[in-house]
């Protein structure tokens, strides 16, 4: 008679030759050669014959405290995957969890770790199966779920302010960066929010990690003489970031009163031709899908125009939608104070130079505005100038040193 051996594959015609073993309870035939210089193991998935040392063998967990050797082919198969909290194999398919890519074996999750509900993390959860982290923070009430919930507004000027200088509200994203250490958000939103000043929200373009802050209106020169240079600081030796984070942002919001309607509307088309346009994406440091131009997002700029001065686009540079301000969001986010400062500078000479002169809009007009209060506006003076935004006199007329 003849028998094939079940691990080199060799057939034999003297059954002289074959040895019957037992492995893992399952039945094989080998020949004496492999009998003699092998030990052998079977792959729990395939059921195939393996020999120790000489093939591939890997340790899979395949339920609470159980274990199985796989072979390299069903180790490599998509249902073996790596533990995110013990670094060990098992297999997704017999016993695994996974979410967002986070996988956790059934020993850890024995062990009291789970996939926590709110982040998706793997840590000890609560009977609400949120991780520390998000119980700490729901307990802090320092970083708000609900994005549209604020307090009641506080309108904070200066004993040198008039009764109708105008308020400005800002949203400072800030996020975390990869390889740079972060203390928890909570933590950092409970040292950033500031009673009549700030509060902090969550936000849905932002990591776990990050979280928008939000001030109460006011006048600019109460930001100046707001330690506003101590929290920028702060929130940057925890770890955080907004400028090279990539997804952040500054939003500044002004009462839609400061203004008639029809002067907001002006004001958009304005910063919609070429040089302001220009003007506006030098001194915001970007062009983003969040804060989009006439003709970024539609099939002309008039279907632009329209959408966006009806409120019916909210990531526009300047937004309509909200009922009781108007928002200019094309600000990249930063932690740099004298760049924060030159966006509320900003917004508040556009919102100064439309009350002085309500009708006639220019380039050259518009910055000679600026340049004639250095001391209101020496953030933004300095930083137009350096993007080459400059006017000048020749023969008792404005004009620009750059082509348009």
């Amino acid at each position: 008679m003849s028998f094939h051996c079940d691990y080199c594959g060799g057939d034999f015609d003297d059954d002289s030759q074959c040895v019957d073993i037992q492995v893992d309870d399952n039945d094989f035939s080998v020949c004496k050669d492999c009998h003699e210089n092998h030990d052998f193991w079977v792959c729990h998935e395939c059921g195939d014959l393996y020999a120790v040392c000489g093939d591939d063998q890997y340790d899979v967990l395949i339920d609470v405290g159980k274990h199985a050797d796989y072979c390299h082919a069903c180790w490599n198969h998509q249902s073996v995957v790596s533990c995110g909290q013990c670094g060990s194999w098992f297999d997704s398919y017999y016993c695994g969890a996974s979410r967002d890519g986070s996988n956790l074996c059934p020993d850890c999750m024995d062990d009291g770790y789970g996939i926590c509900s709110e982040c998706g993390r793997i840590d000890y959860l609560d009977c609400d199966n949120h991780c520390s982290n998000c119980q700490e923070q729901e307990d802090s009430g320092q970083i708000h779920d609900d994005t549209s919930w604020a307090p009641d507004l506080e309108f904070r000027k200066t004993e040198d302010d008039p009764d109708d200088e105008v308020h400005l509200g800002f949203e400072l994203e800030v996020d975390c960066v990869d390889g740079i250490g972060h203390d928890p958000s909570y933590e950092v939103a409970a040292e950033v929010s500031d009673e009549g000043y700030t509060w902090c929200s969550c936000d849905g373009s932002l990591s776990y990690d990050g979280f928008e802050i939000k001030s109460h209106p006011m006048t600019l020169l109460y930001h100046k003489k707001h330690d506003w240079r101590g929290m920028l600081n702060n929130l940057r030796n925890h770890g955080y970031r907004s400028y090279d984070s990539g997804n952040c942002g500054v939003h500044i919001h002004v009462d839609r009163n400061a203004l008639p309607n029809n002067c907001w509307v002006d004001m958009s088309d304005w910063l919609n031709e070429p040089d302001p346009r220009k003007m506006v994406i030098k001194v915001s440091q970007r062009k983003s899908t969040y804060a989009t131009f006439y003709d970024d997002e539609s099939t002309s700029r008039d279907a632009g125009r329209r959408e966006i001065i009806n409120g019916q686009r909210r990531y526009a540079v300047m937004n309509f939608q909200n009922g009781s301000t108007i928002e200019f969001r094309s600000f990249k986010g930063t932690l740099k104070y004298s760049t924060f400062i030159s966006y509320l500078e900003f917004v508040d000479s556009l919102i100064h130079y439309w009350k002085e002169s309500p009708s006639v809009h220019c380039m050259a007009g518009y910055l000679h505005f600026v340049e004639s209060q250095p001391e209101r506006y020496k953030a933004l003076v300095d930083r137009l100038k350096s993007k080459g935004f400059t006017a000048e006199v020749y023969d008792g007329q404005l004009s620009l040193p750059f082509e348009g």
